[in-house]
């Protein structure tokens, strides 16, 4: 198995292979500062990230090596990028993630099915 790095600001992802003590990257996800802050492994497999300044969650395929961009559903007191939305995610029994707010006003809700 593989440990993976959240790409906070770098522009990929990070796969890092203890058993050989090496690293390598995949998926173009941009350089912009402060984009996503953490991960959580779902039920399905994939790897969702909680925005910090990014207007997205970032679904991470390990198996496949692809990392894709799912745009958040905006309600009216959503803060833009550049502040710091939310910090840390929960997975819930019934399968979704819950992101903690940081100076977001909601929690965001992350349905993998």
């Amino acid at each position: 198995g593989c440990v993976y790095g959240v790409p906070y600001n770098a522009g990929s992802v990070l796969c890092i292979h203890p058993d050989s003590f090496t690293a390598d990257t995949f998926g173009d996800v941009g350089y912009a500062q402060c984009k996503w802050s953490d991960g959580v492994l779902a039920p399905n497999g994939f790897i969702y990230t909680i925005p910090c300044h990014a207007r997205s969650v970032l679904r991470i395929a390990p198996l496949q090596r692809v990392a894709e961009t799912i745009d958040l559903a905006r309600p009216p007191n959503y803060l833009g990028s550049g502040q710091s939305q939310w910090a840390g995610g929960v997975l819930l029994g019934s399968g979704r993630i819950l992101g903690v707010p940081s100076h977001s006003s909601w929690v965001l809700d992350i349905d993998p099915a």
